[in-house]
């Protein structure tokens, strides 16, 4: 179990509009259950690609989301790299 603060930055933003988009988001993680002599505290780090599609019904729409997912431990040896997608709705107001 970890608990991450990310701050992201994702270009271009979604009030424009535009269907694609990539991003960066980094902060500090702690793991709440961890390895005996392993690091809590990391330094999470992502790289993300998206496509979000508005207005499919109404003011809804549809999200697809890939990245790269990273931690470096900050008081052991390790990291941990990772893959992840993930799908969702939109909604403009």
């Amino acid at each position: 179990q970890k608990l991450s603060f990310m701050y992201a930055m994702l270009l271009p933003d979604a009030g424009s509009q535009f269907p694609l988009y990539f991003g960066l988001a980094f902060g500090p993680g702690v793991f709440m259950k961890q390895l005996p002599n392993e690091s809590a505290l990391t330094l999470d780090y992502q790289l993300l690609l998206g496509l979000r599609l508005f207005n499919i019904f109404n003011k809804s729409g549809f999200s697809i989301e890939g990245g790269l997912r990273n931690h470096l431990q900050l008081t052991s040896d390790g990291q941990f790299n990772s893959v992840y997608a993930t799908a969702g709705a939109v909604f403009t107001f």
